[in-house]
This record gives C-alpha cells, structure tokens and sequence, in this order.
C-alpha cells in the first residue's frame, strides 16, 4: 500500500492492521461536522489544531468504513496525524527535499 498525500491519501496504522483512506467528498463533510465548521477553509485551519486531532481522525477513518473504539484511537502514535493525515488533509507532500541549489528555476534558465 503506497499512499498518496497529493491525492488526499493516508496510510494509517490504527488497532494493529493498517488502512490506506482517502479525503473524499464523504469524509469532508463527516470531519467539518466532527469539528463544528461548515466550509472546507474552517475545516483546514481546525484541523491543525490538537484539540481536534480524534474527532478528525475518528472521521476520516469511519468515512472509509474503518470502524474504530476510543481506544483504537488512544493507542494511534500521534505522529501519523502529523506525518500522514495533515499531508492528505492539506494535500501536501511531507517527504524531506533533498538539500541542493535553492532556486531550481534559476538552474534551468538558459545562459
């Protein structure tokens, strides 16, 4: 299973079996209503906060038939939100870029 953050995808290990789940159009709505927003630029800014970090999570996963307890939840390493829900949430690639020259387009100019 290879997710992709790009595409809203996460890979989730919860209750020992891991999940690849996806942001759809379903989950959306269910992670707006488990927060208490109703537009998808309230649901970004609210789901970067650890206040709402189960809700959201607990969403994302019932949203893609994954049902999970209070303590499959407890027992998730925190990190996969920010390592793999945020990235797919925000749809944005985590992976560290290689260190090199810092303005690519400045290397590709013609001379």
């Amino acid at each position: 299973m290879a997710a992709n953050p790009l595409a809203g995808e996460a890979e989730l290990f919860v209750a020992g079996k891991t999940h690849l789940v996806r942001v759809s159009m379903r989950a959306i709505p269910l992670m707006c209503a488990a927060v208490g927003v109703d537009t998808w630029p309230a649901l970004a800014d609210a789901a970067q906060k650890a206040i709402h970090m189960e809700a959201v999570t607990r969403a994302l996963l019932e949203a893609n038939g994954v049902a999970v307890t209070d303590d499959d939840l407890a027992g998730m390493d925190a990190m996969q939100w920010i390592d793999r829900i945020l990235p797919a949430l925000l749809r944005y690639d985590p992976t560290p870029k290689e260190s090199g020259d810092a303005n690519p387009q400045k290397s590709r100019a013609k001379k």
